[in-house]
């Protein structure tokens, strides 16, 4: 799939596709705390 994604021209070089990846990830990561975080103080509330 990488290799394919590279190929394409999406993206430069896999270094360039790993590094997509890893902020993604985190983005995705702090989303979950944050929704999460949202979730325990609902349950605080009622």
């Amino acid at each position: 799939m990488v290799k394919e994604d590279v190929a394409s021209g999406r993206y430069a070089s896999v270094d360039e596709y790993i590094a997509e990846v890893v902020e993604l990830l985190h983005e995705r990561e702090q989303w979950r705390g944050e929704s999460l975080q949202e979730q325990r103080d609902g349950l605080e509330t009622a």
